[in-house]
């Protein structure tokens, strides 16, 4: 078995999650009529998961030695946790799953490519090939095939 395949089944059932939580999202919004304060309410939810998964998993805290170590710009990821969230929580009611999470994935993608390419970020270095750009043609083309048939 390949090694990697636990990491492709993870990464495809979290995948799987996004539809399902830009609606429990989008849901809220409607009840309490604020985008901002759903994923407000939707990171807090998170972060106490995250806490009390840490704890089951008896992970400890991180040493205040090991946190000064940290660069400053490893601290904003939630900024763009609560951005992502919030952008699909406005999106989603007005687009349709289906289509929110295509543009979702193409921007995901076009990011990665590049992400990849300077090997930023801690990723591995990977870079951009004719075959990585006709892969994500195809997605932006699958894109734009979602968007006609959703006006159709």
């Amino acid at each position: 078995m390949d090694p990697k395949l636990p990491f492709v089944l993870l990464a495809l059932l979290g995948g799987a999650a996004l539809p399902v939580q830009i609606g429990i999202n989008g849901s809220l919004r409607q009840i309490i009529g604020s985008a901002m304060q759903a994923a407000t309410i939707s990171f807090s939810v998170g972060a106490l998961a995250g806490l009390i998964a840490s704890i089951l998993m008896r992970e400890g805290t991180p040493s205040l030695e090991k946190l000064g170590q940290s660069a400053p710009w490893m601290w904003i990821g939630g900024f763009f946790g609560v951005f992502y969230v919030w952008t699909t929580i406005v999106t989603g009611p007005k687009l349709g799953a289906l289509l929110a999470v295509s543009l979702v994935i193409a921007g995901q993608l076009t990011v990665s490519l590049a992400l990849d390419h300077f090997g930023a970020l801690g990723f591995p270095q990977s870079s951009i090939s004719p075959l990585k750009l006709f892969g994500l043609g195809c997605v932006i083309f699958g894109v734009l095939v979602i968007g006609y048939a959703k006006q159709g």
